[in-house]
């Protein structure tokens, strides 16, 4: 269970960090690699299919996803996404919005 903590807390922490420097991204981490994504990059290339999936979500990109996958929790967020809001989504949701970044070529 603290092994299980701990790695939450880096993927967290990381997340965070990023967030910081830039306000608006996605960053994917699967417990080894983490990938920063922005609209407009091309598709990230990480492996999904592992326990622990986590992303993170920041900024305009926040506001891209709720728009673009409006079935996806925001339970953390009781109102529109701010410039400086952030979720954290894991496991299936997390594999899902990686999943569907690129699609057809279309953002």
């Amino acid at each position: 269970m603290n092994a299980m903590r701990m790695l939450l807390a880096l993927a967290l922490s990381s997340s965070w960090f990023f967030a910081a420097q830039s306000q608006a991204m996605i960053v994917l981490s699967n417990g080894q690699t983490q990938v920063v994504w922005h609209v407009g990059d091309p598709d990230p290339s990480i492996d999904v299919n592992v326990q622990w999936f986590t992303a993170a979500v920041c900024g305009p990109e926040l506001t891209w996803v709720s728009q673009r996958f409006p079935g996806l929790p925001m339970r953390t967020l009781t109102r529109a996404p701010g410039a400086n809001d952030c979720v954290i989504y894991r496991g299936d949701d997390a594999r899902f919005i990686a999943d569907n970044l690129v699609v057809n070529g279309n953002q």
